[in-house]
């Protein structure tokens, strides 16, 4: 995993977060420039994770009709 890292807007250089100035040039490093926004899932792996749990639900509700079934016994044959 890589750290966020915050830019000297003077000399460019690549600060570790919760420094407030450069550790090349001293300069005040901008905080503002943080972003802190939590990393957000890609739509394809939503996508994948929601066909997972209809899956289930599908799996469930079929196992469950069986459990009726069984529960109430075999149909008449008449």
């Amino acid at each position: 995993m890589r750290w966020p890292t915050v830019q000297c807007l003077s000399c460019g250089f690549e600060n570790l977060p919760g420094l407030t100035a450069c550790g090349r040039c001293a300069s005040p490093l901008d905080l503002r420039a943080i972003g802190v926004e939590p990393p957000r899932a890609g739509r394809g792996r939503i996508r994948t994770r929601l066909h997972q749990l209809l899956i289930r639900a599908r799996n469930a509700g079929r196992a469950l009709r069986q459990l009726e079934i069984t529960r109430q016994g075999p149909p008449e044959v008449r």
